[in-house]
């Protein structure tokens, strides 16, 4: 469950090298955890996001270039919450596969907004090529 561990708990256990880090950095941290993970409704349960959007400059959730960005990805996938990396040097197809699970209505908006992800039911060979081009040069659609 979510709440089995504190958030600093949490946000020391996904961080490579919590020990290092600043009581202000760990305090942001400690932040996103709670943003993440969300608050508790009138029974105690837990009420996390919905789903994650997200950029990082590699693609990737463990570099340095990730950040706190890459943290709260990385909690992400521990708590089974979906996410998209909208990184170009994110595989097209594993964003695909997290904006299966989103909620309908998030997955909609968030094609609105980057249409160049490839749709949801893409199924051919020649397809997801053409998509995976077009994900990869999103930045001549600006």
């Amino acid at each position: 469950m979510i709440f089995s561990a504190t958030y600093l708990d949490h946000a020391a256990d996904h961080h490579p090298a919590w020990e290092r880090c600043r009581p202000a950095v760990r305090a942001l941290f400690i932040r996103n955890v709670s943003i993440l993970v969300g608050a508790r409704d009138a029974d105690g349960s837990a009420l996390p996001v919905g789903a994650v959007v997200a950029y990082t400059p590699s693609g990737k959730t463990g570099d340095r270039q990730a950040g706190g960005t890459g943290h709260t990805l990385r909690l992400a996938r521990t708590f089974r919450i979906p996410f998209v990396n909208l990184s170009p040097a994110t595989d097209p197809l594993a964003n695909r596969a997290g904006l299966r699970r989103f909620p309908t209505e998030t997955a909609d908006a968030v094609l609105d907004v980057y249409p160049v992800l490839p749709p949801l039911a893409a199924n051919s060979e020649a397809h997801r090529a053409r998509l995976s081009i077009r994900f990869h040069d999103h930045r001549a659609l600006r």
